[in-house]
């Protein structure tokens, strides 16, 4: 099971039909067919240039209200207790998102997006997540790039 589907919680999916991936711009679309019918997975992966190692992973799924929702999967060794930092474009958002816990493949921080900052996110934003490195207490942040999303929204409901 791909990063995203193991992030968004979806084990028990594991029964219904997958149709292959697809890629969109720099994300990655997952769609099971369901009883209650088809549900995507939009993923953006961070990987490391010189190991093609996996740092970040974003997974999101429409909630049908216009919001997405889904979790970050961030590296492991990092101060737990300080959580991430977004910051979409140049605006810092006021609340740190709290870890919820870490697996074998990495730390778990559940993510939700309001449909306004979505649209911020189909004008060309980007969304920065910094966290802070436990052995050293130094910041790191990651970005991701959002311009994208819209994109990978349209070809994901046309799945159904």
């Amino acid at each position: 099971m791909a990063a995203g589907a193991f992030v968004m919680g979806m084990a028990g999916a594991a029964h219904a039909q997958q149709t292959p991936p697809q890629t969109v711009g720099d994300w990655q679309i997952e769609c099971t067919q369901t009883e209650v019918g088809p549900q995507c997975i939009l993923s953006q992966t961070l990987s490391q240039t010189s190991t093609n190692q996996r740092v970040v992973t974003l997974a999101l799924q429409e909630t049908g209200d216009g919001r997405m929702a889904g979790n970050l999967l961030m590296p492991f060794g990092l101060f737990l207790a300080a959580g991430v930092q977004l910051t979409i474009g140049d605006r810092a958002l006021d609340a740190r998102l709290p870890f919820s816990t870490c697996l074998p493949v990495g730390c778990i921080v559940p993510i939700g997006f309001e449909a306004s900052i979505i649209a911020d996110f189909a004008a060309g934003s980007t969304l920065s997540l910094t966290v802070i490195i436990a052995d050293s207490g130094e910041p790191a942040t990651f970005t991701l790039e959002m311009s994208g999303l819209e994109a990978a929204r349209t070809q994901a409901r046309a799945q159904n």
